[in-house]
């Protein structure tokens, strides 16, 4: 089985997305059927920061709150009308500033990287469905408040069902041996 982790709490500041424990299952299940990150060996645990691509100033911050290390990777999926646009902006500055595990994806890259299918395939999963429909409701709340409203709901009732399933922000820095924040 794939380790896999989501944690909220309610300090902003340090607060992981997903977490996926770079074990056999991962390698086997998801980083060997696909191709659009090469991982480099060093790396036990790979951090997922999902973010709307507009602002870019909210996001270049995600590259130095530690979510990444010699043996971590961050993966910052970008959602939104502009990720194509903006992923290369960021990609560029990581580059230019040196950063290391560091990675930026797009939506649709990410979706590729777990394996989802596209509607086309015969074997389209409710999993797959269900990014689909998140995308979806992504898009259209530039348009119309109404499904803004529905995102906030959602991501409200996932955040309860994480928080009480997974724990809290002292279990991801057990998890992935962050002690410093312990307190925080």
């Amino acid at each position: 089985m794939v380790n896999y982790h989501l944690t909220k709490s309610e300090n902003r500041r340090k607060r992981v997305d997903s977490l996926f424990v770079r074990n056999q299952d991962f390698i086997g299940k998801i980083e060997n059927k696909q191709n659009i990150l090469k991982i480099k060996n060093e790396i036990k645990t790979i951090v997922v920061d999902y973010t709307v691509a507009d602002y870019l100033k909210y996001i270049t911050p995600k590259f130095y709150k530690d979510y990444q290390s010699s043996d971590r990777l961050l993966i910052i999926v970008l959602d939104g009308l502009n990720a194509d646009s903006n992923k290369l902006k960021l990609q560029t500055k990581i580059n230019r500033k040196g950063l290391e595990n560091i990675e930026i994806l797009t939506a649709s890259e990410y979706k590729t990287f777990l394996g989802l299918k596209d509607k086309s395939s015969n074997d389209y999963d409710q999993l797959s469905k269900d990014y689909d429909l998140l995308q979806k409701l992504i898009t259209d709340s530039y348009t119309s408040k109404i499904f803004l409203d529905k995102l906030k709901i959602m991501g409200s009732n996932n955040a309860q069902y994480l928080t009480t399933t997974y724990g809290t922000q002292k279990y991801y820095n057990n998890y992935i041996g962050n002690k410093k924040l312990d307190d925080v």
